[in-house]
This record gives structure tokens, sequence and C-alpha cells, in this order.
């Protein structure tokens, strides 16, 4: 089953970006809001989508303070689930996964701790690691190999599958999440889990498909989910790039095609600014960035010994061979008495063997700037081992000084570089500044001029289907969710739940999506609860049952439900099939 088929109707106007930077501190802004005025209960906020679809957050109360209107912009909150409710998600493990024979699957990849690396998903996701980033359970520095372990969460299913809940609370209050994206990543060595070294960070690059009405500022943000204290931190803004996708769904209405032109429009010409910056920069050449002297270290082992030409072969620095040999060349020459000291962290390094074999030969293999390999070779064995340049106590004294004019000279140099190329850069920013402006003010008459025709309720009809790349830094492990609070639903009803046999479900967790919202809520299925949801768009709710098969009410009974009725009995239909895989759960929930 394909899991981003769908078509999806909306009709939200999105917010300005003045609105959004005055009021982009989700926390505080409800705790300024709630001292100010306290509202009348609002609508509770329990909906899903299909797959990665994300709308605009819609402004939804005001306060009246000393005769000035304040519009605030966080969502409805969640109305308070019953005490019976509460004390019964209370009890259940914070990440409870509903189908317990589904075990998850993670993507997994070996990481040099030293060195650190960059871990590639199958989607295009990265991670990047520095080195050093782990300790262990010790708080130990980390060395060696690390497994990495990443699995992603795109839509209403995965979500569901993982268990991980998708309300946040602040303040007391509980809001949906809406997701443009979550992963969940940890690092084990020899089997035990281990934690980030305090200072590192992990820098995250999401891949994510989402469908998103035109003109949608795709305004999100990033929480970690604290399991500890069982809720989301707000750890700061998004920063969502828009990627070019050639599978992307063509919008069907005129506004949905203008709003698709300009965005081609804009993306052509962040490119062409981007190429253009670029020919800039390589119009003069940037200095070689100087490589400070290293002093030995007396318990380290060092090779006093002159390396020749002839023995360099062909390395991985990006230089070819004769780059490489002027490279040793010159610094041997520009530092009289250097040796060759082994570098930290080679636990496979035998200081016997180097010092009491008798070696036929040795080739030097350039690593980069600082670093060499050193192959030793004997009669029936060989040694690599990496080492570097350092020099003796004198000799570094008199190097570091010689160093340091050298330095300031090659800092004069890139000031001035930058100060020359700088006049250049501006003229580029400010013409495709006023292109991007002029393919605005297009759009924006093309948009009236349809509006003036009568067609301004089309403008949110057709989707349009995005890839991004989400970015952002983690300075812990964990899941970690790029999300949106919800706005608020348009029905409430107390509600009963049974089967397609009349027999009620007690104690069970009943699961809702919706088509218009990236997320998946849940609550507490028993009668009398309140269930919430968009009367105008396509839904689907099911519950687990003690069998371990889904019960599902279906679209087509929601829109039977009378738009006046403030209470309904859910009769749900059991699946009577057999849940092994999620392709299983897929079929099932498809709609």
């Amino acid at each position: 089953m394909k899991k981003d088929n769908y078509k999806i109707n909306q009709d939200f106007k999105p917010i300005s970006s003045e609105q959004i930077e005055t009021h982009k501190d989700f926390d505080e802004l409800l705790k300024t809001f709630n001292t100010a005025a306290q509202p009348e209960p609002t609508p509770e906020i329990t909906g899903v989508p299909r797959r990665r679809w994300l709308y605009p957050v819609i402004a939804m109360a005001a306060a009246g303070l000393v005769g000035v209107l304040m519009m605030v912009l966080n969502p409805a909150p969640k109305a308070d689930m019953t005490a019976e409710g509460k004390a019964y998600f209370a009890s259940q493990p914070f990440i409870n996964p509903p189908i317990k024979t589904l075990k998850p699957t993670y993507q997994s990849q070996s990481v040099d701790a030293n060195q650190g690396g960059t871990y590639v998903y199958e989607n295009g996701s990265t991670v990047v690691v520095p080195p050093a980033a782990f300790v262990n359970g010790q708080g130990n520095l980390v060395e060696g190999p690390v497994e990495i372990k990443y699995r992603e969460f795109h839509d209403y299913v995965d979500f569901f599958i993982s268990g991980i809940p998708m309300d946040y609370d602040s303040m007391g209050t509980r809001y949906q999440l809406e997701s443009a994206g979550m992963i969940e990543i940890y690092a084990e060595q020899n089997g035990e889990r281990l934690t980030m070294n305090p200072g590192k960070e992990l820098d995250i690059k999401l891949v994510h498909d989402i469908y998103a009405a035109p003109g949608d500022p795709l305004d999100f943000n990033i929480y970690h989910l604290d399991t500890e204290q069982r809720n989301w931190v707000y750890e700061g803004k998004n920063n969502l790039k828009i990627l070019a996708d050639p599978d992307a769904i063509a919008p069907v209405s005129d506004e949905a095609r203008a709003e698709k032109n300009l965005q081609e429009q804009l993306h052509d010409l962040e490119y062409e600014e981007e190429q253009e910056l670029a020919k800039i920069e390589a119009t003069i050449p940037k200095p070689e960035k100087l490589l400070a002297p290293e002093k030995s270290n007396p318990s380290a082992h060092v090779f006093d010994m002159k390396f020749t030409e002839d023995m360099i072969e062909e390395g991985t620095a990006g230089n070819d061979l004769d780059e490489q040999r002027a490279a040793l060349r010159d610094l041997q020459e520009q530092y009289e008495n250097i040796m060759w000291e082994v570098a930290p962290n080679q636990p496979n390094f035998n200081e016997n063997a180097a010092k009491n074999i008798n070696w036929m030969d040795m080739k030097l293999r350039k690593l980069n700037n600082r670093d060499y390999e050193l192959t030793l070779i004997g009669s029936a064995n060989q040694m690599k081992v990496k080492i570097k340049p350092v020099l003796t106590e004198a000799d570094y004294q008199k190097a570091m000084a010689d160093f340091n004019q050298s330095f300031a000279k090659y800092e004069t140099a890139i000031a001035d570089r930058e100060e020359k190329l700088q006049s250049a850069r501006d003229v580029i920013l400010r013409e495709i500044a006023e292109r991007k402006r002029i393919a605005k003010m297009n759009y924006d008459k093309r948009i009236a001029t349809l509006k003036a025709e009568g067609k301004d309720n089309k403008v949110t009809e057709e989707m349009i289907k995005h890839r991004v790349v989400n970015n952002f830094t983690a300075t812990k492990l964990g899941i970690w969710n790029c999300d949106r609070p919800l706005p608020p639903w348009l029905v409430r009803l107390e509600a009963d739940f049974k089967n397609d046999q009349q027999e009620s479900f007690n104690s069970n967790v009943a699961f809702l999506a919706d088509q218009t919202k990236n997320t998946v809520s849940k609550f507490y299925a028993k009668k009398g609860t309140e269930v919430q949801y968009n009367r105008n768009s396509k839904k689907l709710m099911w519950v687990v049952t003690k069998e371990n098969k889904l019960a599902v009410y279906r679209p087509e009974k929601f829109s039977d439900i009378g738009n006046k009725q403030r209470s309904h009995t859910f009769v749900m239909d059991v699946v009577d099939r057999t849940i092994e895989t999620e392709e299983d759960i897929r079929e099932i929930l498809q709609f």
C-alpha cells in the first residue's frame, strides 16, 4: 500500500511572518495570555493525517486589555481528559506500542567515535556525528567503533505503531502536535547504551514529504521527548527547506498553479544566487590556512626519521602524487628537526613490534592536512599506523614564534579578501532580492484577480506535495520531532464505543486520524468520553481489541452523524485479520 496516495481539502488562511515572529515563543506567549485573561474552554484538538500534511496555525483567541485587542496565535488547548482517563494513561508506559507483536526496526551503521562521521539514511536523511561525541555510563569518553541506531516516523501509522505520544503538555494544558517528521536515534558500544558528550551535538537533516495548502508558512518547532518527565521539551525553531521534487503532485486549481509557479521561481532565484556568489568567491583565491606546529608528547611513541619523497604513495587528501611529495618536502624544509609521533587512540598499535622488528621498507600516505599513514613492511608482515609531525620543546618555541607572525599576515589577507568580495556580493544579493519581490508582487496580483473573478474559494482546495529537509541540531540522543500545535476542531460529542455485535468497549484506547493533519490522537474509549474532530475532513477512528485485532470506524460513518448531535455511539467494525506486519496495519487503516 502506498503511504501518500491522498487528496486533501482544507481552507486555512496563513498567518503573517510578523505574527509568527512576535509569538514564536510558545510557552511564554501562553503564560502571558493565561495571566491576562482566562478564556472559556475551547474545543479539544484530536486530529490526525494520512501522511505528512502540514497546515498553518490559526490565530484563535482574544483578550481585552485596556482597550487593546490582543490576538493570541497559539491553537486552542485540548479539553482535559476525565479523571479515569488521566489515571489510566498515567499508569501505562509513556511510550506504549499498542501492537506488542510488532518490534521496532532500526537502520544501523558503525561510526568511529574518535573521528566522527556521517550517518546516511535510505531516504537521504543524514546525521553528522562529530569526533568524541559519546560517553559511557561512567562518564568516560568512548573510543573506537560505535553503532548508530536510527529510525524515522512520517505518518499516522508510524506514530500509532510506535506508541510515541503526540500530545504536548504546557503549563498544565494539553495540545496535539502535528509532525513534519520524527526520528529516534541512539548509540551503542558492546551492547551498552551511550549518551552525548556535553558540548557535542549532532547535525541532523531529516528528509520528509509533506502536503500543504498554498501559502502555508510551514512554521514548525523542534521538540525532544523527555521520557522521565513524560513530556515533549521545546528546543527551538525548525529550519525547514523545500527541496525540488520531480514527483510532486501538480496542483489543479488556478490559485495552486500560481503558488507552484511562485515557489519554482523563488527556488530558481535561490539557486542562481548561490551559483553567482560561488563565482564571486572564486575570483580571489582564499589564502591557504596555516597549520600550527605541534609539540611532541613525552609519553607518545615517536619515529625520529626523515622520510624521502619516493616513499609517498597515492593518498586521500585530494592532492595528486606530485602535490603530496611537494607538501612533504616543504614540511621538512620548514622544520629542520621534525619527528613523527604516533597519533592517539590507536589501540591496535604495537609499540614493541615497531621498535624491535627489522622492517625492510616503508610507505607513507597523506590522510589530511596534518596526519599521514605510515606502513612498515617486513619480510612476513606489515604494520599500519597513523602519525603526525611534531617538534621538540626548543624547536616548538621557535616554530610558534614564526607561526604567530605568519598567522597575523594570514588573518590580514583573509580580511582584505573579504572586504574586496563583499561589495560584489551586495550587488548580487540586492538584484536577487528585487527579482524575488517582483515575483511575489506578480503572484499577489494574480491571486487578487482570481478572487475578483469569484474563485477565491479554490485557493486552498488543492494541496501541494513538497519534499522538505528539516535542519536542526541534537544535543541528546533519543526521540526528536519537528512539530507545531494544532488549531481547534469543530465538533465535540459525548461518545460511547461498541463493536458490531453491540458489545461495549471498556478500558480501551481509541485512536483518531484526520487526513488534514499529520498526527494521531488517542483517548480513553469508554462511555461518556468526549470525542472532538473536524466535521469537514475525512477521518478514521480505531481501537485495538483484547484479541490484538483492529476495530475501525470508517469515514463514511462519520458523514452520517447529524450536525446538531451532542452524543453518539460509535459502532466499530472488528476486522477479522491477524496482524503480523506493518503492512497489515496499513491495509486495514487505509482511507
